[in-house]
């Protein structure tokens, strides 16, 4: 009987490694992180001397043995505390190798796993990264990075320095008091003093035409990276200006822009930008930049720093990211006969806006009827229909009276993560008919036509178009390659969240397990008689 039930148990056994078995083309993972001391995966905040416990689970291409975690890249240190079996991950997962993956869960609900160390950190910023171990234990890969604050955070800006504008150099900045130089009444910042800045040529390339770029000079008490906090005015902007860029370099460095088209307030309104100071003077070069070289003017009203010290973290510095920076044409149409279109991207850091240039229908110029259009926002799921057929992460609603009136931006009120996504326009009112003298016109709009899309980067459900996204600065490339669709053919019945962490789950699988297991020997007892 013995012998028999063996049998029995090692064929079922074989046979479960066998439908595991999943060959990858490239290195795939899924996790979730159930607990953390002081917060979630999107960042914690503890006192010094708090002990850090985590609670979750991980599964990978080349399998998971253990989990460890790093400070701001430093040595991976062990987390402390048991593993355990997760059947309900595995069912839920069946592309991932069980037997590499075979205790995909760290910490139990009664202990969680501790994060030995965290407790001697001292009061600042950092960044932690959970760190999955290989099966074999041959290498690591990232399974999450979390911002870490350790202590009461501080204002970002405590303190305000007289700046010191070169007017030798730059002669066109002609009167001069305390921060900066004082403009008109009627310049939009009315008895305010500031730097002023109109527009001239790309510094990069040309700087000898910039007539009005301003060097200010900061001490800094130590080396290091900090916050610049600038409080700006755009008065254009009341015109009908958009795409301001401000260009800055420190200590002659590279220029760098600051584009600041997706800021809704033109108005008193502050910026950060991150930059790295030695100890004693510094300088920062600004120069006003605008896209299509239109020339609107920005105003520096106040520059702020906190004292940079040695252990300071980077912030995240937002920047323009263009899906395409080739040239542009009129070319992507929806009405009627094609209502709607979208772009399918997968990026590498966050983002808080997109921006776009367009053309729209016009009972002015009698191309058509004013056009009504939304634009919305999914988290890409599996495939472009099943994404597509589930509710948007953002929406806006639009009502173009022209060309670019009004001037589109959409700011998500919030940091995008990254990851996939698809952003769809829609014109909603396509069968609205107007007569314009003989002819009959329904409402229209176009999006800027790329010819060269990057078919790995960029997906569109017809032709390709150009999109302007206020994003994350990153090494390297910010978009990056699409994963590819999965087939999504059966009723979708997977629960709204993931597999979650419990005991009790992993006890009535192993209750399961038992009864099947009685169940067959009561069935062999019987063919024994």
């Amino acid at each position: 009987m013995k012998k028999v039930i063996a049998i029995i148990l090692t064929f079922a056994m074989l046979a479960t490694m066998a439908f595991g078995l999943v060959v990858h083309a490239e290195d795939k993972m899924n996790y979730a992180l159930d607990a953390i001391t002081g917060g979630n995966a999107k960042g914690i905040q503890i006192e010094p001397g708090t002990e850090v416990f985590v609670l979750g689970w991980v599964v990978q291409t080349n399998g998971f043995s253990k989990l460890q975690y790093s400070i701001d890249d430093g040595t991976p240190v062990d987390g402390e505390g048991a593993y355990r079996e997760r059947p309900d991950v595995h069912a839920a997962f069946p592309g991932y190798d069980q037997t590499l993956n075979a205790k995909p869960g760290f910490g139990l609900d009664s202990a969680q796993m501790k994060l030995p160390g965290m407790e001697n950190l001292a009061a600042g910023s950092y960044t932690l990264k959970l760190i999955g171990v290989t099966a074999d234990g041959s290498s690591t890969y990232e399974v999450l990075s979390i911002p870490v604050t350790v202590g009461t955070p501080e204002e970002v800006v405590t303190e305000t320095f007289d700046v010191e504008i070169n007017t030798e150099q730059f002669p066109a900045i002609t009167t001069f008091s305390g921060e900066g130089c004082k403009i008109a009444a009627d310049a939009g910042t009315a008895g305010k003093e500031a730097i002023y800045l109109s527009h001239a040529a790309d510094p990069k390339t040309d700087e000898a035409r910039h007539a009005d770029y301003a060097t200010v000079k900061l001490d800094a008490a130590s080396a290091g990276n900090t916050v610049v906090r600038l409080t700006l005015v755009c008065p254009d902007h009341v015109n009908g200006a958009f795409g301001y860029i401000l260009r800055y370099r420190v200590n002659n460095g590279e220029w760098k822009d600051a584009d600041l088209s997706a800021v809704n307030d033109h108005f008193d309104f502050d910026y950060d930008i991150n930059v790295a100071f030695n100890a004693g003077e510094n300088t920062i070069d600004f120069a006003q930049g605008q896209q299509n070289d239109a020339g609107w003017r920005i105003d520096i009203l106040r520059i702020a720093y906190n004292q940079p010290s040695g252990d300071t973290q980077p912030v995240v510095n937002y920047a323009d990211k263009a899906i395409s920076t080739g040239a542009e044409s009129i070319g992507v149409w929806m009405n009627k006969d094609n209502p709607s279109s979208y772009v399918e991207f997968t990026t590498a850091g966050s983002f808080k806006s997109v921006s776009i240039n367009y053309w729209a229908s016009c009972v002015e110029t009698t191309t058509g009827p004013e056009a009504d259009w939304t634009v919305d926002l999914f988290k890409f799921d599996k495939n472009p229909e099943k994404t597509l057929a589930g509710s948007p992460l953002k929406s806006m609603n639009m009502h173009s009276i022209g060309d670019g009136k009004p001037a589109f931006s959409f700011d998500f009120g919030e940091e995008i993560p990254a990851g996939t996504y698809i952003i769809r326009f829609t014109v909603t009112n396509p069968d609205f008919e107007q007569t314009f003298g003989e002819e009959v016109k329904r409402p229209y709009l176009v999006l800027p036509k790329i010819d060269n899309p990057d078919t790995a980067k960029f997906a569109y459900s017809k032709d390709a178009f150009n999109l302007h996204f206020l994003a994350e600065d990153v090494d390297g490339e910010f978009f990056l390659a699409n994963p590819e669709n999965v087939a999504d053919t059966e009723p979708v019945t997977e629960p709204e969240t993931q597999p979650q962490t419990g005991d009790f789950t992993v006890a009535m699988f192993a209750v399961i397990a038992v009864l099947a297991m009685g169940a067959a020997v009561v069935f062999m007892k019987k063919r024994a008689f």
